[in-house]
Order: structure tokens, then sequence, then C-alpha cells
């Protein structure tokens, strides 16, 4: 036997700005929702401190009603409240926010899009004619131009390829013309790393791209800050320059970013308690989930729950526990119905506190002794119902207490104002119709029609 009992309470939705702040960092305002206990729709759910009512969807909960369990349909609360979070900005990544990776100024080149956010990794998915860590390349090595939609056409020679590429053949002395596939006489003395510029018998020797001409009139290899990416070593031999990202960071060396230990196996924090977080170049610490502290106050060794069950956190009869999260989870016991915050039983527990509290206090004794001699049998093993409680200050005499009682009951959950305008069936016999929500009128087959203002009405 259990009890309905409704409360409204509004809390107010509350902001809670960070304060991380840089130029990857934007803030945003979100709505962070949270679901309460399925219960019934006449025990509105108390939201947590801090947070609001949003919506109310409709669920099932079971219930037991006289040791057997009762599927019954309730109301779920959707609870919320606002945050300002700092978050990634767009083509930013990572716990720090760093910026995605670029060529000439343009993230992914513009030629493709950035795994950004706080759990992205800054890696490029280049478009499909674009390769490169920036999506600086074309994946046809042969191709150029900014959609690389073009072929190189040297003989002999080097193409000037890439997206930034126009396709110029620098021609291998002593080949001249445009496609390197005419002899020039006036070439064939050019020194190594040099190429033959121009047509014909005027063309002359000049150094290749990346190279610069000595005193000595020879063409040298030569590193300039176009190579490289600023955190990446360049080194040339021969003809050939080459760049290697510097310890701490990983790419092709003409783009470079932070190595990140989180994108593998935790960073080495343990999986169950702790979550990686990315601090800086290569490096990384663990960090206790919510609702955790460290287990011997180091995080390498995992975290532990700390308690949130407190002294008040429940109410007296629910049970707690702590939720991953690190919340108190109320739970009331299966022969009560509540959020946990609030936990009903049966009607007499329920009659006996109006008695004691409230608007009530002192006015239902009468009461709770004819429900105790009517129906206290029929309501502890069967149900649900809604119970109309009369208020009564002195018991009554000379009446069947029983039928009484049973006339005060509707089988079913409902609201009381619902039950405006419709006919219900008594469980005493009688047919019962409300009028305006202020007076319950009641006919019976022995009884004469009465009518009865309202007072406390419950559903068991």
């Amino acid at each position: 036997m259990w009890i309905y009992l409704l409360l409204v309470l509004a809390d107010a939705v509350q902001s809670e700005p960070e304060t991380k702040k840089g130029a990857g960092f934007c803030q945003s305002e979100e709505l962070i929702e949270t679901h309460r206990p399925c219960t019934s729709c006449a025990v509105r759910s108390t939201c947590p401190p801090r947070q609001s009512t949003v919506r109310t969807e409709n669920c099932t909960y079971q219930v037991t009603i006289g040791g057997r369990q009762v599927e019954l349909t309730g109301c779920r609360t959707v609870c919320g409240r606002r945050i300002f979070r700092s978050r990634c900005c767009p083509q930013f990544w990572g716990p720090l926010c760093l910026a995605c990776p670029s060529w000439s100024g343009k993230t992914c080149n513009y030629r493709g899009s950035c795994s950004d956010g706080e759990t992205g990794n800054g890696t490029c998915v280049c478009d499909e004619k674009f390769s490169g860590f920036a999506c600086n390349e074309c994946k046809n090595p042969n191709a150029y131009g900014v959609d690389c939609d073009k072929e190189c056409d040297c003989e002999h020679g080097v193409c000037n390829k890439g997206p930034e590429g126009d396709g110029q053949c620098f021609c291998q002395p002593p080949y001249t013309g445009k496609r390197c596939d005419q002899l020039s006489s006036s070439c064939r003395a050019c020194p190594p790393y040099s190429y033959c510029r121009g047509d014909g018998d005027s063309a002359v020797c000049d150094c290749l791209p990346g190279h610069r001409k000595t005193n000595q009139g020879k063409c040298a290899t030569v590193c300039s800050s176009r190579d490289c990416d600023v955190n990446a070593e360049c080194s040339s031999q021969g003809s050939k320059v080459t760049c290697a990202c510097k310890a701490d960071y990983e790419g092709d060396g003409r783009v470079c970013v932070p190595k990140n230990p989180c994108n593998q196996n935790n960073g080495g924090c343990p999986l169950n308690s702790t979550v990686c977080v990315f601090s800086g170049a290569n490096k990384s610490t663990c960090k206790c989930m919510a609702g955790m502290r460290p287990t011997g106050w180091i995080t390498q060794f995992g975290c532990e729950l700390v308690s949130a069950c407190l002294k008040d956190s429940c109410h007296p009869s629910a049970s707690c526990r702590t939720g991953l999260d690190g919340h108190a989870r109320c739970e009331c016991s299966p022969e009560q119905i509540g959020d946990g915050f609030r936990c009903f039983g049966n009607l007499m527990e329920q009659l006996l506190e109006l008695d004691r509290t409230g608007s009530h206090q002192g006015n239902l004794t009468a009461t709770i002794n004819l429900f105790e001699r009517g129906c206290s049998l029929l309501l502890n093993h069967n149900g649900p119902y809604t119970v109309f409680v009369p208020l009564l200050r002195t018991p009554l005499t000379g009446v069947n207490e029983e039928e009484v009682c049973r006339n005060h009951l509707i089988l079913g959950e409902h609201l009381y104002k619902d039950l405006d305008g419709k006919d219900f069936n008594l469980h005493g016999g009688g047919r019962l119709r409300s009028k305006g929500n202020k007076w319950l009128r009641v006919y019976g087959a022995e009884a004469r029609k009465q009518s009865l203002r309202e007072g406390v009405s419950e559903s068991v």
C-alpha cells in the first residue's frame, strides 16, 4: 500500500563559467541534462541543486504491492542546468586547443578537414586529389595546380609540382625548352645542382630552387624557412633538402605537430578510473575521473570513488550509492515510490505523517481509524487505487466502515486535475463525478445522492 504526493520545486538555472583562455579556446553556452528516476506522475521528481525542470517524459516503473511486482505507467523528470564551457574553437584540437596543421596560413591548406575539438587528434583528412600532413601535396606525384588537376610534362628535368606549383620544367643541362626536349650548347658546362633556363643557345645556367650560387660560381644547397616547419630540423645532402621533426613532434618535416601520448593506451593511465590529459609536446598527466580521488594519492596507480552519500543526501528510508560521476544516487525501497530524495510508502504511514504536520495536522485521527478498520487488508494486498481521504475530526458512528472505505476508492492512478467532468466507478459500487474540481457527487445503489467537499485526494 503506497501513496503519491505532489510537490512543485522550481530551481533557478545556474551558469558556471570556466576560465580556460587562449587563442584556441571559445566560450559556449550548453544545457546539461540529467534524467531523474521514473516514478508516478503524481510525484513530481525534484531536480538536484542548481538544476531546473526541462521537460517530463513518459515511462514505466515497477513497485511492489502486496508482495507482487506491478508495472505502472509513470513520468520521468528531465532536469538541466546551463553552463558556459570553454571548448576548442573550430580548427583547434586537443585539451590545449592547439592549431590544426596549416600550410601558407590555411588550415589543411583548405583542401581537407581537420580532426578538431577536444577529442580530436589534429589530423588532416585530405580531399580526394590531395595528400600530405597539411594537405599541401598532390596525391598524384606528377600533378600540379591549385586543384592538382594538371599533369607535368617534362622530358628531361624536374617539374615545379604540387598545389602551389605552376608546372614549370627545370631542365637538366644541356636540355632546354618548355618540355626540356631541346639541346642547348650554352648549357653544356653547368655546375651541379643547376638547371638550364631559357630557350635554345641563349639559355643560361641557374641554380635549382633551394640552392644558391657561391662566390666560386657553384650551386650550394641551402635550407630556407619555407622548406621546413619551425619545429623541424633542416639538413641538405647534395641537391636534396631533408626536413625532420624535432623530438616530441611528429609529421613530415614540412608540417610538425606535438606528439600526444594520450593517443596510445590512454597515455599509460589506468583505464577504469583515470583520463589522460595532454599537457604539451609529448607530455601528459593522469587525472582522476569525476567523483574519484587518487589511490594512495598517486594517480598513476589509479583512483577510487569518493562517497557522495552524506547524512541528508537521500530520504531517510532510501538507499544511497555513489555514481561514477561522483554524485549521490538515491533509490527508494521496492515497497515505496519516489525519486530517492522523497519516498512515499503505504497509505497509513502517509496519513500519520499528514496528521502530525502540515495543513491537516490533528484533523485526520478519525480518518486513520476508519481506514485501519475498513479496508486495511484491501489496500495492503491490492491496487493501485486512488483514495479520497475524508477530513474527519470525530469518528463516524452507525456506519458500515468497510462500505464507506470502499466508496472512497477508485481503481487505478488518477491525478485530481484529471477527474474533472468524468465519471468513475467507486470500489464500493457507486459512481462519482467531479464538477469544477470542487464538488464530488456520488451516486450509489444504497446511498442517497451526496456531495463531498474537496478534501485530500491521494493515489495508492
